[in-house]
């Protein structure tokens, strides 16, 4: 019965992430400077290295099971805190898509697009970690949505290098 309640309680917070992230990207930033100033900085090399599973699995040879439940659940409790920047700069890039002249439609549309699936992934990933923190010996963290905002950074950097090409380097520096 605790599982059921769990996974209901799971469905529903990936449901609520998922209206978020297609209806409300961040509608209350209005202008460039104010969408650079708001964007979350994200280590990718530490994010790597939480859902890395060559790493949980060396984590696992030298710890007991009380300590490695203990170890991973901080593991999660972090890379939680990751994945929810994510899902908050992907929404800053869907604005910023949003701020595109005529010229730039064709990559603010893509890059618009990309933002929205790493949204959706990092909102799927976050009922993920969710569930991984109640389980810590059941279930690993993947890294299916960092992937994805890899991918988004590299969009996001052609679209700032042909529409601001004079902010490029500030822009792209800020996620």
């Amino acid at each position: 019965m605790m599982y059921l309640w769990a996974v209901l309680i799971a469905m529903a917070v990936s449901g609520a992430l998922f209206l978020a992230a297609v209806r409300y990207p961040s509608a209350r930033i209005a202008e460039l400077p104010q969408a650079i100033a708001s964007m979350r900085p994200i280590d990718a090399a530490a994010l790597h290295t939480l859902t890395d599973p060559v790493e949980d699995d060396f984590l696992r040879t030298l710890l007991d099971a009380a300590t490695l439940r203990q170890v991973r659940r901080e593991r999660i409790a972090a890379t939680l805190a990751y994945m929810t920047s994510m899902f908050h700069n992907a929404g800053v890039l869907i604005r910023i898509a949003g701020f595109a002249s005529g010229d730039a439609a064709e990559a603010a549309a893509k890059l618009a697009d990309r933002a929205i699936q790493t949204r959706i992934l990092s909102a799927l990933a976050i009922a993920h970690l969710a569930a991984a923190y109640l389980w810590p010996s059941l279930i690993r963290p993947r890294d299916n949505a960092f992937a994805a905002y890899a991918n988004l950074r590299e969009v996001f950097a052609h679209y700032v290098y042909r529409t601001y090409p004079t902010m490029a380097s500030r822009l792209t520096s800020a996620l």
